[in-house]
């Protein structure tokens, strides 16, 4: 059972933004248009972590394509699916947009003032905090629409008990997750480490609302949550979240083109999904 939530929303540093006479992108076509004037003034419109799995995943979404759909149907290398990824690459092959690549995270190229955005999870706020330099000035907005709709894709921790575990076992880890997973609890939680409340009343409470309103930063992934969405679950996915991160890699760091990579990712997935049946 779910523990706790989070989702992609877009960091942006107002110094440069206002340097340049520039808004907050709320679409894709924004944050492109950004990326020619940035890039006069050597700076990337946008910072990604190592990989751009997540954002490409949501701009599908987005796009009203499902991955892997609930009855296995695999759409990887759909014209929206590849439309979507040549976007990103562009950006990245164009100099408009940066990976983080050894260092993981786009948290330092974002804080150094390389990057006007940066895609993170929203418990990446606090760790964006500590890393950011004295006045540094930033916000975070929820992702850019693409193809005229919002999307984010859900993360975060899970809860379990086994079936090894005695019944006297099996009691109290039960227990103990119905006391983490309660309303109090999870806004508790919520408001401590930057995730979500995994409940509608907690999220709706008057007390994490007034939270919001003093934590202005955290206010974005509250906002996303309409768009928010969750991959289809399947046996093997483990398997196919190793063979995305391969394909990303492959359209970074060897130039594979959209379309290659990801059709051999619907191959390897459809693999996947049919051995998993």
């Amino acid at each position: 059972m779910p523990f706790s939530a989070s989702v992609r929303v877009m960091f942006y540093n107002k110094s440069i933004l206002d340097q340049y006479g520039l808004s907050v992108p709320k679409t894709w076509d924004d944050v492109a248009k950004m990326a020619k004037v940035l890039k006069q003034h050597n700076i990337a419109a946008v910072g990604y972590d190592k990989s751009f799995d997540m954002e490409w995943n949501s701009m599908v979404r987005a796009a009203g394509v499902k991955l892997v759909t609930p009855s296995g149907k695999v759409n990887i290398n759909s014209k929206k699916a590849v439309a979507a990824a040549k976007t990103i690459t562009d950006m990245v092959n164009n100099g408009e947009a940066l990976t983080a690549g050894s260092d993981i995270y786009g948290t330092t190229n974002f804080v150094n003032g390389k990057t006007a955005l940066s895609f993170s999870s929203s418990a990446g706020i606090s760790a964006t905090k500590a890393a950011a330099p004295d006045g540094f000035d930033w916000g975070t907005a929820v992702m850019p629409s693409y193809e005229g709709k919002n999307a984010t894709m859900l993360a975060g921790n899970n809860l379990v008990t086994t079936a090894q575990a005695s019944k006297k076992e099996q009691a109290g880890a039960f227990a103990f997750m119905k006391f983490l997973a309660s309303d109090k609890q999870t806004e508790k939680w919520a408001e401590a480490t930057g995730y979500l409340p995994i409940t509608k009343k907690a999220a709706k409470s008057a007390s994490y609302k007034a939270y919001l309103k003093a934590n202005p930063l955290a206010k974005a992934a509250s906002d996303s949550l309409p768009g928010a969405f969750s991959d289809t679950a399947f046996l093997g996915y483990q398997e196919y979240r190793t063979d995305l991160l391969s394909a990303t890699d492959a359209m970074l760091t060897k130039k594979t083109a959209p379309k290659d990579a990801l059709d051999t990712l619907q191959k390897q997935t459809q693999k996947i999904v049919k051995e998993s049946k």
